[in-house]
């Protein structure tokens, strides 16, 4: 576990501080590592404190992606970072694959084109396996794509009116124990799909599409922040609220850990 803080305003990214994980805090379980690396990272607090507009994101493997990360404590009483920032997560096997880096351009420029305005759920396509229940708005608008493993969602993307969808729901809960969720999931990230939002408790997916309805791309990281917000310190953990996972990745953000000053390219909208 490491930290860095990014300034991106001037259209490259330049690392103005970095915190390496103490060798010391690698005992335990990732949550307890999580928590200890945010409490005792001297100075974080200070560089990010007052920064306006801040996405926390999380750059994990495959057998992370559905980690609850935004419970991670920032301080001694157990304040979660998902109640004070946005918390994304990001596809790390995604950043080690350049050969899909230009499909994965190529759809975030789709994400903020001329439809960027309207509701994310009108534009999004769901993955469905198993007896998972089906989102009513995705069906009635012939958005459903049934996965049974990998290629089921590249035929789906080649088929006239779905090549321009860049945001993906999953009707069922990632697991990356599940072989087919996994292979689906890989594939999104092979297509170029930057957006993809689910359930982690495997909830009923119909609540997740009404929770997206007035939700536009702009809005989902600040209003990721508000659910998370308003239930917070509630034991209601069926409430869909709890379990929004927002896989985030923006193509200008690649993560070059050996170095500290790169160009990313400029975009309107984000």
């Amino acid at each position: 576990i490491d930290a860095a803080v990014l300034d991106t305003a001037a259209g490259f990214r330049q690392r103005l501080a970095w915190w390496p994980a103490d060798a010391d805090d690698a005992d335990g379980d990732i949550d307890e590592q999580g928590t200890r690396f945010l409490a005792n990272a001297e100075g974080l607090g200070q560089a990010v404190g007052a920064a306006d507009g801040l996405t926390v994101e999380f750059l994990l493997p495959w057998p992370l992606l559905g980690h609850p990360v935004e419970r991670w404590a920032v301080d001694e009483d157990g304040y979660w970072i998902g109640h004070r920032f946005p918390v994304v997560v990001r596809s790390l096997d995604r950043q080690r694959k350049p050969m899909f880096f230009q499909p994965w351009r190529q759809r975030w420029e789709m994400l903020f084109g001329i439809e960027q305005g309207r509701p994310l759920c009108d534009r999004m396509g769901w993955l469905h396996h198993g007896d998972a229940p089906v989102p009513r708005k995705a069906r009635e608008a012939d958005r459903i794509i049934h996965v049974a493993g990998s290629g089921d969602l590249t035929r789906w993307l080649a088929q006239e009116g779905n090549y321009a969808t860049a945001t993906l729901g999953l009707a069922c809960a990632y697991r990356h124990d599940d072989p087919v969720g996994l292979a689906s999931l890989k594939d999104a990230v092979r297509e170029g799909i930057p957006v993809v939002v689910w359930r982690r408790d495997n909830g009923d997916p119909n609540e997740l599409e009404r929770l997206l309805s007035n939700v536009s791309i702009h809005d989902l990281r600040n209003r990721l922040l508000s659910w998370r917000r308003q239930i917070a310190g509630l034991t209601a953990q069926c409430d869909v609220r709890s379990h929004v996972v927002v896989m985030w990745d923006d193509p200008c953000d690649i993560s070059q850990p050996s170095g500290h000053l790169f160009m990313a390219p400029q975009r309107q909208g984000a």
